[in-house]
């Protein structure tokens, strides 16, 4: 359906921006007409049907309230969004008084609070114009009933009362007159009522209030009256004329448009907290602290839920003293049974989220009311927050088939006294346990995704078969220790071995016994490294780097020592080796303390060079040829 918006605004690129906004909002089609005076937008309106207006209050040719006035004279049957700054909102309030249905704060303004807000606006004019017709309806049907005028003395005596006001208020048509009666008025509203007579006096003898009446059938109305003074020469008051009108259809639209206003908000409030955290359980925390103080109960609870269908605790939000529930246990609901029974979410009997009596175990929290809802999540079903699911469709294999989870629930509490959770409380409750399981499922793909790119990560940095780090590794570590190095004036080491005739034990043994070979000296050396803190790669093919960072010559060549005892204590046999019975290994050790002028490279070199000179004088060693200074 296309929705038609007269764009009253002579900045053109706010209204570019507007445009845009409306551009991308998906499933509902936006047509716009853009003026840049009111004069433009008054002849427009007189020639076109509008859905909605946006309205500018500050204008070439008008400016501030008037501007509303004219517009609203024009299109009073259209809904007016006005448009405004930060430091014009008193006057953007001011103009809700005057008849415009919401107001904007450019600045603050995105796709989602541009749609709402002509939405909203749409659906308050079309609320309105219905109550209106209700109300021509009901005066048809009793007379005047939101029109009654009295007349009575500063006492209450009444001196004349007209048909709506005796029926209005029980008293018998006719015979009101010389009747002393004051209209019964809730506590709360006494003290205003005290204080709009006080204001009436001779400089302002005309004054407007709002408030509760008690009706006779008990019910409690709103009327506004107009109540007028009339004083003797002295300035004394000798009677009070009053016109007044029952406002209570008025009142409860109001008030739905407040608690939906305020509900829009709280939701809005959240997502922002979704989107600005990745810390699930502080988004959590922060939407049942909003929750309780929106609602004001007594406790808002979630709980996640366990393997055997119980649910834990998680996080709360207290007020008025209640009792702590955080970390308690909630009992199973049955859940589990109805998750077995049925086939989907929906067929769950909505009363297993609401048993009665609460069980034993809750009635330490002396809970008299509460409202539990769940909280679904969607996925294959595989995560390890998750151990209660659902098919969400028929056939597929275990592997294939999407699934719903029952990740926990979010309940509210009153314990001080009973209460009727009405729909709009319920319906709220609901739309912010949908907006938990975005939050939760996104942290859960977004932990998916952490976890895959880490064993990537892994994958490309390590060797497959011996599990040490690759060549690729081993030259990322060695420039970044390089480069610390560097910066503090620390030594770094390095020690290339090599398995001594390696060629030859494969030629003997197998290539299976040679893989199995290379597993277990490089298990000797991490073992000696570990405590070391270096890094164990495999350089070629039976060639190993030790990177030692913070380690100088003298420990580097213990080190390499060490590592070829480790080996040797192994005794692996290896009939083709020239210099022992067993697997050998000679190594080259290269010390330096890094200077700006040299590179890795240049460490690498002494390292090989020493190597050279360990196989060259007869394996079987380690060989420190020389202290590496680069200049």
């Amino acid at each position: 359906m296309l929705t038609t918006v007269l764009l009253v605004e002579d900045n053109s690129a706010d209204a570019r921006l507007l445009e845009l906004f409306l551009a991308r909002t998906k499933g509902k089609q936006y047509s716009f007409v853009r003026v840049e005076t009111l004069a433009a937008a008054l002849k427009a309106v007189e020639e076109n049907e509008f859905s909605a207006i946006l309205l500018d209050l500050s204008l070439p040719d008008s400016h501030g309230l008037e501007t509303l006035g004219h517009m609203y004279e024009t299109a009073a049957n259209v809904p007016i969004v006005v448009l405004t700054g930060f430091d014009d909102e008193e006057l953007a309030i001011a103009a809700l008084r005057e008849g415009a249905q919401d107001y904007l704060i450019k600045n603050e303004i995105d796709s989602n609070v541009l749609r709402r807000a002509i939405h909203y606006a749409i659906e308050r004019q079309q609320m309105l114009a219905q109550m209106q017709a209700s109300e021509v309806r009901y005066r048809g049907i009793v007379e005047d009933l939101t029109e009654f005028i009295c007349r009575f003395l500063p006492d209450g005596t009444i001196t004349f009362a007209n048909d709506a006001y005796c029926r209005y208020f029980g008293l018998e048509v006719g015979s009101a007159i010389g009747q002393r009666f004051l209209p019964p008025i809730p506590f709360e509203d006494a003290e205003l009522v005290r204080q709009h007579f006080e204001a009436i006096a001779p400089q302002t003898p005309t004054h407007t209030i709002e408030h509760r009446v008690i009706v006779p059938n008990g019910e409690i109305r709103w009327q506004q009256r107009i109540d007028r003074a009339i004083f003797d020469e002295r300035g004394r008051i000798v009677e009070y004329q009053s016109v007044g009108r029952d406002i209570t259809a008025l009142k409860q639209v109001e008030e739905q448009l407040q608690q939906r206003l305020a509900r829009e908000r709280l939701l809005g409030l959240i997502t922002q907290r979704i989107l600005q955290s990745s810390d699930p359980l502080a988004i959590l925390q922060t939407t049942v602290d909003e929750l309780s103080t929106f609602l004001e109960c007594d406790r808002v609870i979630v709980g996640q839920f366990q393997p055997d269908g119980s649910s834990q605790v998680i996080v709360e939000a207290l007020r008025f003293n209640a009792l702590s529930m955080l970390d308690f246990t909630l009992p199973e609901f049955g859940i589990v049974d109805a998750l077995r029974r049925v086939g989907t979410k929906e067929e769950i009997d909505p009363l297993c989220w609401q048993h009665e009596a609460l069980s034993n175990e809750l009635a330490q929290f002396r809970i008299q009311s509460q409202w539990v809802v769940p909280i679904w999540t969607s996925g294959r079903g595989d995560s390890d927050d998750c151990h209660l699911f659902l098919p969400t469709c028929e056939g597929g294999t275990a592997e294939t088939s999407s699934r719903v989870c029952l990740w926990g629930l979010l309940a509210v509490h009153q314990s001080n006294r009973a209460r009727q959770w009405d729909e709009s409380e319920t319906s709220l409750l609901e739309q912010v346990a949908n907006q938990l399981a975005i939050a939760i499922q996104q942290f859960q793909l977004y932990q998916n995704l952490k976890a895959a790119n880490q064993e990537l990560k892994l994958l490309a940095s390590v060797d497959g078969l011996t599990q040490a780090a690759n060549r690729r590794c081993f030259d990322e570590y060695l420039d970044l220790q390089w480069e610390r190095s560097l910066k503090e004036g620390l030594p770094l080491s390095l020690i290339l071995c090599d398995i001594d005739f390696f060629k030859f034990y494969n030629d003997c043994y197998g290539h299976l016994a040679g893989d199995e070979c290379l597993k277990q000296v490089v298990a000797q050396i991490s073992s000696v490294v570990r405590n070391a803190s270096g890094l164990v790669a495999r350089y070629g093919g039976e060639e190993f780097a030790i990177v030692l960072p913070d380690t100088a010559l003298t420990r580097a060549y213990q080190i390499a020592q060490q590592i070829s005892a480790r080996v040797k204590a192994l005794q692996i046999p290896h009939a083709r080796s020239e210099v022992n019975d067993y697997v050998t290994l000679s190594l080259g050790v290269a010390s330096t303390i890094p200077r700006r002028e040299g590179d890795s490279l240049q460490l690498i070199a002494a390292a090989d060079r020493a190597l050279y000179h360990a196989k060259a004088s007869g394996r079987d060693r380690a060989v420190q040829k020389l202290m590496v200074v680069l200049d």
